[in-house]
C-alpha cells in the first residue's frame, strides 16, 4: 500500500510539472474494484460521483482560444 502510494504521488507530481491537471482521491478502507460495486457500497457511489463530476467539470472548462465545445451535463433518471 505505501509503495503504491509513493508511485501515485510521483506520477501526480510529474503530471502537474507537465501542466496536466491531476487529482487523487484515496479510499484506504475500500477493496480493489470497489467502484464496480457502487450499487452496494457507499464508497463506490461516492467514487463514481466524484469521477463523473471531475470529468464533467474538465470537459466543460474550455481553454481560451480552443475550438473544443463543452459537453452538456448528463442527468441520471433516478
Amino acid at each position: 500500500m505505501i509503495r503504491c502510494g509513493l508511485r501515485v504521488k510521483s506520477t501526480i507530481r510529474r503530471l502537474k510539472e507537465d501542466g496536466v491537471v491531476a487529482k487523487v482521491s484515496l479510499y484506504p478502507q475500500a477493496i480493489h474494484g470497489f467502484f464496480l460495486m457502487a450499487g452496494e457500497l457507499d464508497a463506490g457511489k461516492k467514487c463514481i460521483d466524484e469521477m463523473a463530476t471531475t470529468l464533467r467539470n474538465a470537459f466543460n472548462s474550455t481553454p481560451t482560444g480552443s475550438s473544443v465545445k463543452s459537453v452538456p451535463p448528463v442527468y441520471s433518471k433516478n
